[in-house]
C-alpha cells in the first residue's frame, strides 16, 4: 500500500510540473498492473481532488469497465475516510469544547477478595468540580472483562454522576488491576480510574 501511496504522489508531482511547463521523468502508468494503475489513479483523484487533463487523460485510457472500478474504488475510499473522520471528531468532541474538571470519590477501588466467575460491581461517584458542563464522550475497560457505562448527558457544574463498572473474574486468578480509560473535555482529556483485589480459584 505504502509503494501505490507513493506512486499516487510522484504521478500528481509530474502532472504538477508538467503544468507548470517544466521537465520531469516521465511516469509509465502502462508497466503497472491493471489493479495496481486503478489503485493509482484513485488515490490520484482522492489525494488531488482535480481532475485536470493529465489526470483526465490517463482515465480516458482505460476501458469502460475500468473506469467504472476506477469510480467505484474512489467513491469507497472517500466513504471509508468520511466514516473515520466522523467517528474521530465524535470521539475527540467533548475534548474540543470548553473545559471543566472533575473528582472521584474513590478513583481507585479495591474489592478485597473473590471467587473466580464472580461479577463485581462498583460504582464511581464523581463531581464536576469546574466551571463548565462535563461530557464524558467516551469509556473504555483495560480488557473485555471490565465493562464501564458512564451517563451520556452533561453534568453541570457543581453537580455528581456515575460511572458503574463491572469486571466479570471469570477466567481470572490472582492479583487483578483493572483499568477503566474516561474521555472528557477535561485537563488532561483521559482520567483513569482502577478496580483490583485478589481472585481465588473455585474451591473443588
Amino acid at each position: 500500500m505504502k509503494y501505490i501511496i507513493q506512486i499516487a504522489l510522484l504521478f500528481i508531482f509530474s502532472i504538477s510540473l508538467n503544468a507548470q511547463k517544466k521537465t520531469t521523468p516521465k511516469l509509465d502508468l502502462d508497466k503497472l498492473s491493471e489493479k495496481q494503475k486503478l489503485e493509482v489513479l484513485g488515490y490520484a483523484i482522492t489525494l488531488t481532488k482535480d481532475y485536470d487533463r493529465s489526470l483526465k487523460k490517463a482515465i480516458k485510457k482505460l476501458s469502460p469497465e475500468q473506469s467504472k472500478q476506477l469510480m467505484d474504488y474512489v467513491a469507497t475510499t472517500e466513504k471509508i475516510k468520511e466514516k473515520s473522520k466522523k467517528k474521530k471528531t465524535k470521539l475527540t468532541s467533548a475534548e474540543n469544547g470548553p473545559l471543566t474538571t472533575m473528582e472521584f470519590d474513590v478513583p481507585e477501588y479495591d474489592f478485597g477478595e473473590a471467587t473466580e466467575g464472580d461479577k463485581i460491581s462498583y460504582s464511581y461517584k464523581f463531581k464536576n468540580t469546574g466551571k463548565e458542563p462535563l461530557v464524558i464522550s467516551h469509556a473504555k475497560g483495560s480488557c473485555g472483562c471490565t465493562v464501564p457505562k458512564w451517563p451520556k448527558d452533561p453534568i453541570a457544574p457543581g453537580e455528581t454522576g456515575e460511572i458503574d463498572v463491572v469486571f466479570n473474574t471469570k477466567g481470572k486468578r490472582g492479583n487483578q488491576v483493572k483499568v477503566v480509560t474516561l474521555t472528557a473535555n477535561t485537563s488532561p482529556g483521559k482520567t483513569i480510574i482502577k478496580i483490583k483485589g485478589q481472585v481465588n480459584p473455585v474451591k473443588k
